[in-house]
C-alpha cells in the first residue's frame, strides 16, 4: 500500500532530548543518593509520564520523588534551551522540508511526551507549522509499547495504518507502530536494535536523511 503519511516521534528522532535527560536523570540519582542508572533508563525510553512514574516506584522504592524528579529534568532541558536551543537530529529539517515540497504526505506527530512540552520544543526548534496533527502522551491511556498512540493518530488522519510510515528510535516506539499495522524505520538513537526490533521494523536508518530515498523506493515499488 501506497504511504500517505509520516508520523514522527520526538525525543530521540527528532531532537537530541534522550541523552540530554539521561544525563540530567543520572545526576539527580547521584546528588539524592537513589540508584538511577543506564539500564533504567533503557526502560524509561518511549514511555510517557504515568509510565515512566510506575516503573520509577518500581524500581526505586514507593517514596521515590518522582515530581521534584520530574522537574529536574524538565528543568534542565529547558534551561539548555534558553541558552542554546534544542539539539536538533541531523536531516530533520531537511527531511521536513522534503515533505512539505512533495506536498502529498500528511505529517504527524506521535510522542510520549505531554503535549504542553511537546509543543514547547516544536516551537524552540521552529518545526511546529509542519505538522498536521499531534498526538501526545496526555492525550492516550496507554503507553509504547502499546499501539494506541499510532492508531489514535491514524485514526484522526484518516488513513489505514497500513498507509502510514512511523520514524521511530527506541524499541518500544518500533514494537508499538508494527503492534498498530503501520510501517516504520527505526532511526536509533541511544540504543542499538535488539534482533527483535529490526525484525519488526521496514528499515534500520543511520539517519533522518536516508528517509527520503526509502519513501521514493517503497512509493515506486507500490506503484
Amino acid at each position: 500500500m501506497k504511504i500517505k503519511a509520516i508520523i514522527f516521534d520526538m525525543d530521540g528522532l527528532m531532537f537530541d532530548t534522550e541523552r540530554l535527560a539521561q544525563d540530567i536523570w543520572l545526576e539527580y540519582g547521584r546528588r539524592s543518593g537513589y540508584p538511577i542508572d543506564e539500564g533504567l533508563m533503557a526502560k524509561l525510553r518511549g514511555r510517557n509520564s504515568a509510565a515512566i512514574e510506575a516503573l520509577c516506584y518500581e524500581a526505586l522504592g514507593a517514596d521515590f520523588p518522582f515530581k521534584e524528579a520530574k522537574k529536574h529534568c524538565y528543568d534542565g532541558i529547558f534551561d539548555v534551551m534558553k541558552k542554546t536551543g534544542l539539539p536538533v537530529k541531523a536531516g530533520l529539517y531537511e527531511l521536513l522540508e522534503h515533505l512539505k515540497e512533495k506536498g502529498v504526505y500528511s505529517i504527524a506527530l506521535a510522542t510520549s511526551t505531554d503535549r504542553t512540552k511537546a509543543m514547547t520544543y516544536l516551537k524552540n526548534a521552529g518545526v511546529n507549522e509542519y505538522f498536521d496533527h499531534m498526538t501526545c502522551g496526555d492525550m492516550v491511556q496507554e503507553s509504547k509499547p502499546s499501539p494506541e498512540i499510532f492508531l489514535k493518530t491514524t485514526e484522526a488522519l484518516g488513513l489505514e495504518p497500513a498507509s502510514c510510515l512511523v520514524l521511530e528510535d527506541s524499541s518500544n516506539g518500533v514494537i508499538a507502530a508494527a503492534r498498530a499495522g503501520c510501517r516504520v524505520i527505526m532511526v536509533p538513537d541511544m540504543d542499538a536494535p535488539s534482533a527483535e526490533t529490526a525484525a519488526l521494523a521496514d528499515a534500520v536508518a543511520a539517519s533522518l536523511y536516508e528517509v527520503p530515498q526509502l519513501l521514493h523506493r517503497w512509493n515506486v515499488e507500490d506503484r
